[in-house]
């Protein structure tokens, strides 16, 4: 059983609406996620990747698990060992705020909700 130490979001790591490709924005956070994991070679992660609310929750819940799995394999195509990395997607399930089904909000409102985290786990 793993055990988190501690989750930290990663500022700027951002979908389009319905999509779970990285935008080009998301490079820096991946690179300073990169670099903190090879300066920790013996730190395994977990990344957890969060939807807003739109849409159903069972489709946002496998819209979070793919966006997770990407943020893996940019790291793993950099040559982190995948045996140090797994990832979860927890869908709609941790809001940030109120935007929560049948509540208006701004694009804004419901962009940062579309967040990515990881936990650092205990060796």
């Amino acid at each position: 059983v793993e055990a988190a130490e501690k989750t930290i979001t990663l500022s700027n790591i951002y979908y389009r609406f319905d999509s779970y490709t990285l935008s080009p924005e998301s490079t820096e956070s991946l690179d300073n996620l990169y670099g903190f994991l090879r300066q920790n070679p013996n730190q395994k992660i977990k990344v957890l990747a969060h939807t807003d609310s739109r849409g159903l929750g069972a489709y946002n819940e496998q819209l979070s698990n793919l966006r997770a799995r990407e943020v893996v394999r940019d790291l793993i195509r950099r040559g982190i060992d995948p045996d140090r990395l797994s990832y979860e997607g927890r869908g709609e399930s941790q809001l940030v705020n109120e935007c929560k089904d049948g509540t208006y909000c701004t694009n804004d409102e419901h962009a940062k909700n579309r967040r990515t985290e990881f936990v650092l786990i205990k060796n």
